[in-house]
């Protein structure tokens, strides 16, 4: 027997790592097939607790290695396939995942040029790609140096690895939990630029049957499983099969406990699902309760410019309407920076919906995904597109296999009409909006506050906030000051103005975007009043600031 190597590095904390997902549907579908079956033994690696060097050094001769590489991985992966290349010559290392270039020929070449060890990759769907790679070894047949799968018409040709595959790797692993993904199709029929799931998957949505899916949903109930994610690009663009699937879901976990907590991909951007959105996320929240985050609706931006540069179909205007008639409180996401963006039309976006205190908005960075349209050399030189690496998750220098390789991800700094300068003083518009006035109201936030030992009724929360909160929402009210005139005005302030707060303020814009992870690390989500030493510290000179500011109003 030939020992074939499945690596998916994922992450874990406290004791619960991410199920290996992709390479489990790898070799699920492998092993239907006799001859693979007959002539390899396939081995799953998901964490590595050695040194790299330590960890392929104890290899068993190993005679092809598969990698799914994702932005949080893709590195790793690389630095381990090159040690294999090393140690043993002739074992075969394939890539795939995400993160592997294919968008266009060239990237591709690049890649194999900067990484000669690697002997082949797999765009697209791997399971019967990877297939007939160890069926063209067996055969003695030369590999394709880029191997381009077709799409899988019918999905329900893989076996579902939540049958002996995870429990081989649960009684493996009896010292963790695992957190687990269950896809319910797969494609997405969109071509947002910033995205690379309808670029990967060529857009046609395809079904797992949803008995299958059933079947899946109950493997998490039984395993006790404490976090589930439900894969689906658009969850409510089937409306009725949807519904069953989350209504199924619901049942599971209110008759045993388990699934605990549930984290799905967003809501559908379809224009004609009418209120499938809403009745969904109700019956998720009734079910879970606290352990269900506020629904999502990846709005990204308001304005037509930057939605017509990112091909974003602006189909939710709908499901805005909706929730808000039924005062159900909800995430609306944002991504900065996108082309088209400035510093006046970020503003807006950012205060937009301040007015109503049940949406809560919520800014991402733009990241550059290997494969999303975006990425296209074309795309970025149409909008002279600059960007800087940073480190991929504050968490990610925890481990200590990070001592060899950090993660890092392509940042999106500006463009053609957006300068660097321009963007630092957006994300601290941002930093001002969320220190001064939306900590105070929003019950989003405070997962993100119990990471730092805070809870909701924190005085130094309520006692600074409650001030900007209630003077800000009173001139709005009394005045024609919008929510984005004040707090434009505030930032203005706090560059002119020489104090304790302003000095602070300077000092955070000039750590964003740093390459080095400790310091990058404490700004990456600057909310330094969460520091209660630092917030005791400057108290008088943030209350006098302040009074100074709405005074001068």
């Amino acid at each position: 027997m030939k020992n074939i190597y499945l690596i998916q590095l994922t992450e874990g904390g406290s004791g619960i790592w991410h199920f290996p997902y992709s390479v489990a549907m790898l070799q699920s579908y492998c092993q239907t097939i006799s001859k693979i079956r007959e002539n390899f033994k396939f081995n799953i690696i998901f964490r590595i607790e050695t040194t790299f060097k330590q960890f392929v050094e104890n290899l068993e001769n190993p005679f092809l290695i598969g990698y799914s590489s994702y932005i949080w991985n893709s590195k790793r992966h690389l630095l381990l396939a090159k040690y294999v290349k090393q140690q043993y010559p002739k074992c075969v290392n394939v890539i795939g995942g995400p993160s592997f270039p294919n968008i266009n020929q060239e990237d591709s070449e690049l890649f194999f040029d900067k990484n000669p060890f690697i002997d082949a990759g797999v765009s697209g769907e791997g399971e019967k790609a990877f297939s007939s790679i160890l069926l063209k070894l067996l055969n003695g047949e030369k590999l394709d140096r880029h191997i381009r799968a077709e799409r899988i018409d019918d999905l329900n040709v893989i076996p579902s690895p939540y049958d002996d595959i995870f429990q081989e790797l649960k009684s493996k692993n009896k010292d963790i939990e695992f957190e687990c993904t269950i896809e319910t199709d797969r494609g997405c029929p969109f071509k947002c630029t910033f995205c690379d799931w309808g670029s990967l998957t060529q857009q046609k949505i395809k079904q797992f049957d949803i008995d299958r899916v059933f079947f899946e949903l109950k493997k998490m109930s039984e395993n006790k499983i404490p976090k589930l994610q439900l894969a689906s690009s658009n969850l409510g663009i089937f409306k009725k099969r949807d519904f069953e699937i989350v209504d199924y879901l619901c049942s599971l976990h209110e008759d045993t406990g388990y699934p605990q907590r549930l984290t799905e991909s967003g809501i559908s951007k379809t224009p004609n699902n009418k209120n499938s959105n809403v009745q969904i996320r109700k019956r998720l929240k009734t079910a879970f309760k606290e352990y269900y985050h506020s629904p999502r609706i990846f709005l990204q931006s308001s304005n037509e410019e930057v939605l017509k540069n990112i091909r974003r179909v602006d189909t939710y205007k709908n499901d805005l309407e909706l929730f808000k008639d039924e005062n159900y409180q909800t995430v609306l996401e944002l991504l900065f920076p996108m082309p088209g963006h400035n510093y006046d039309i970020f503003t807006t976006d950012a205060t937009s919906h301040m007015t109503d205190e049940q949406f809560v908005t919520h800014v991402m960075p733009v990241i550059m995904l290997p494969n999303a349209p975006m990425n296209d050399k074309f795309y970025r030189e149409k909008y002279n597109i600059k960007t800087i690496p940073v480190p991929w998750g504050e968490w990610m220098a925890d481990y200590p296999q990070m001592n060899e390789v950090i993660e890092t991800v392509e940042l999106l700094i500006s463009f053609n009409d957006l300068s660097f300068d321009d963007t630092k003083k957006c994300w601290m518009f941002l930093w001002i909006i969320n220190s001064f006035y939306t900590l105070k109201r929003i019950k989003t936030f405070s997962l993100s506050m119990s990471e730092y030992g805070l809870s909701e009724e924190n005085s130094i929360q309520i006692d600074l906030s409650n001030i900007f909160f209630e003077k800000t929402n009173q001139l709005v009210t009394d005045t024609e000051y919008t929510h984005k005139d004040i707090f434009v005005k505030f930032q203005d302030f706090l560059e002119t103005d020489f104090n304790a707060i302003s000095h602070m303020y300077d000092n955070l814009k000039e750590l964003l975007y740093t390459e080095d992870v400790g310091t990058f690390k404490k700004c990456n989500r600057p909310y330094l009043f969460y520091d209660q030493k630092f917030y005791k510290k400057y108290e008088k000179d943030f209350k006098q600031t302040i009074k100074r500011f709405f005074h001068a109003l």
